[in-house]
């Protein structure tokens, strides 16, 4: 079946030779621990002691010089997790666990997060460090219980980032056996256009690690500074690559950063990033011509020709996009799709289209979309100057989704389309606007009430949670929130802080937890949270979830919970439930044990948001064009009065939106939290 690519931004880009500069890097970055990064550039660097030979490197410094990449490559990390990090801020995708929960892929060796910056650590922002290319989307896959893993896990890994339509995965793992559901997983990647590499391992012994030794798969052997392969990497006629891994310098948990001496993660991290930037400078390449090209540009060490220590040579990312073929012309993307485009009424991003190998013929740059299973119309890309390029969605009805591609000719007689697969592929848009109305991620106490019945335990707090287990491996209270950063606060039933297990779990009940009041005013809404709820099996309690529309004095059931397995995030939409009527909306969380209470049960609820839903404008959109930017905010001054005669509703109640009758702290607070200035 045809694919659609989901994605959430604005702009696009197509560039042109003569602009090129805009993703070129002619200078060294200038990020201050660039200078360290010998892998990326070795100039004769003192490392561990001893000097470095000048060039032996991965020539991903050189390739800046070609090009730095545009395009939202997607790699998948399948290790230990990955912390969030500011070198890659906004392009940590939510990933999954295999071991554990199933939504938590925060770090527990340091491995994943080292190799998340050594692909993708941003460029030339004046801080930290470098990565390979800053325009790539990494996808956290934790396959270990801290430092370890099984084949089984890893595996699982694999075929989910796979089903991801990620384009690279790279596996910082290595087993002395395989397995054959590590094999299948292997060649699952293979068979969907998805490059896997993986180290070729760390005991320097004669005999390649798996996944790496598997044909479909890239085994990488580590070198050092002065290009020799290091005593700990493994060797074995089935290494096709080397790369940099000693003495590594990357991202590290907490926002730092750290050097790691036998980095055996580190070189497939790079050989990953270098098949990344190849695959956004050419986007049509296959895996297989990717793999290919990797190999046949590979800087021969050791004796001619292919061996068990360096494979075909040392990864050379410059010579790589020198070997590469150049597309006629290059579809490239500074931003991600746009999610969402304003109902009833045009809307329109800037592209720009990149002349690489070929021109694009004038006049024939074209936006081609549908709605439901209707053919493709077209209409023509309006340039804006040079080779900058205005892209019109059309008007269409609230809740309408448009699947789109875009098309151009060139003067040597290619048809270039984005995507490549275009019309098979697509990307796609809805037209509605959403705001956030209300996001709470329990970091600060914003008004939540908690309560109790029939002399209850394990009441509702507002904490970081300290985790329980039933028998080691089965978790009952989470020992973490949510938040996919620093974060650590949630809602949990009964802090449990040593003794017994069920020392602080839910006896009698019921306990609840009630959000504060939420004023909606657009005519619908989703109201989403993460759920954590554990009960024994065999046992009837539950979590009901309900749903109040008057500010709590009724309440409706939206949901009852019998089990999560681990965190879930839940939604629903005011409009599933018409007969809740109001727009004073409150949530309330209720759960109890028993009787008798006899039973294990823990509840946990995080990140909570109301999101409008809307047909017209979003709120504090005052020249309704759709978003919030700075021709409202300069609006919004004129309405800051606080509680006073003065206030107009005609003009300022867009401003309002707690509905109180005044422009005030708490409006601002919200308005900001929308404010595009883009």
């Amino acid at each position: 079946m045809p694919r659609s690519l989901h994605f959430s931004g604005l702009i696009i880009r197509i560039v042109t030779v003569a602009v090129l500069s805009s993703v070129v890097i002619a200078a060294d970055p200038n990020d201050p621990s660039f200078a360290q990064q010998w892998a990326l550039q070795n100039t004769g660097q003192v490392v561990e002691g001893l000097a470095s030979t000048p060039g032996a490197d991965t020539g991903i410094a050189s390739a800046w010089e070609t090009y730095r990449g545009a395009r939202p490559i997607v790699v998948a990390v399948v290790g230990s997790g990955v912390e969030p990090h500011s070198e890659y801020a906004g392009r940590l995708l939510e990933g999954r666990a295999f071991v554990g929960d199933l939504f938590d892929t925060r770090d527990g060796c340091s491995v994943g997060t080292h190799v998340a910056g050594l692909i993708g650590a941003a460029i030339d922002n004046g801080v930290g460090i470098a990565g390979a290319l800053d325009h790539v989307t990494l996808l956290p896959v934790r396959v270990f219980d801290g430092c370890l893993g099984n084949t089984a896990s890893v595996a699982s890994g694999i075929e989910w980032a796979v089903d991801q339509n990620v384009h690279v995965i790279v596996v910082a793992a290595k087993f002395e056996n395989g397995s054959p559901e590590l094999s299948a997983a292997v060649a699952y990647a293979a068979s969907n256009d998805v490059l896997v590499i993986a180290p070729s391992g760390d005991l320097g012994i004669p005999e390649v690690s798996y996944p790496a030794a598997y044909s479909d798969c890239i085994a990488v052997s580590a070198t050092d500074s002065q290009d020799s392969v290091t005593a700990f990497s493994n060797s074995g006629v089935e290494v096709e690559l080397s790369a940099p891994g000693k003495a590594i310098l990357s991202t590290s948990i907490s926002d730092n950063f750290s050097t790691l001496s036998d980095a055996w993660w580190a070189p497939p991290a790079y050989v990953a990033g270098a098949a990344a930037l190849l695959r956004s400078y050419s986007p049509s390449l296959s895996a297989v011509e990717i793999r290919q090209l990797l190999n046949a540009s590979a800087l021969d060490l050791g004796p001619a020709g292919p061996d068990s220590l360096y494979g075909n040579g040392r990864l050379n990312a410059s010579a790589l996009l020198t070997a590469a073929p150049a597309p006629p012309v290059r579809f490239e993307v500074i931003d991600l799709y746009p999610a969402t485009i304003p109902p009833s009424q045009s809307s329109s991003f800037l592209i720009r289209i990149a002349e690489v190998a070929d021109v694009a013929m004038p006049g024939t740059a074209t936006l081609w979309w549908r709605i439901g299973v209707s053919p493709f119309s077209s209409v023509s890309l309006s340039s804006v100057g040079g080779d900058v390029y205005s892209a019109a969605m059309p008007a269409v009805s609230c809740e309408s989704t448009i699947e789109y591609y875009f098309s151009v000719d060139t003067l040597g007689g290619a048809l270039v389309t984005e995507p490549i697969a275009a019309p098979s592929q697509w990307h796609s848009v809805r037209a509605v606007n959403e705001s956030v109305v209300f996001d709470d991620d329990f970091e600060i106490d914003r008004g939540w009430t908690t309560s109790s019945g029939g002399g209850a335990v394990g009441l509702w707090e507002r904490v970081s949670p300290a985790g329980t287990s039933l028998n080691v491996a089965t978790p009952v209270q989470p020992d973490f929130d949510f938040s996919p950063d620093a974060k650590t606060n949630c809602f949990v039933t009964g802090q449990h802080l040593g003794g017994s297990i069920g020392l602080t779990d839910v006896d009698g009940g019921p306990v609840q937890l009630v959000s504060p009041v939420v004023p909606v005013s657009s005519s619908d809404a989703e109201i989403s949270y993460a759920v954590w709820f554990f009960t024994q099996s065999g046992i009837v309690d539950v979590l009901i979830v309900e749903l109040s529309g008057d500010g709590g004095s009724s309440w409706t059931v939206v949901e009852t919970v019998t089990s999560t397995t681990g965190w879930e995030r839940h939604r629903f939409r005011l409009s599933d439930f018409p007969q809740v009527v109001g727009n004073q909306i409150r949530v309330r969380f209720t759960t109890s044990d028993g009787p008798p209470s006899d039973s294990l049960t823990e509840a946990a609820i995080d990140e909570f948001q109301v999101l409008a839903i809307s047909c017209a404008a979003p709120q504090g959109d005052y020249n309704l064009d759709g978003r919030i930017d700075l021709t409202d905010y300069q609006e919004v001054s004129t309405c800051w009065s606080g509680p006073s005669v003065l206030f107009n509703p005609a003009s300022c109640g867009v401003f309002d939106f707690d509905v109180d009758g005044d422009v005030d702290l708490i409006d601002a607070q919200q308005f900001q939290r929308l404010f595009d200035p883009m």
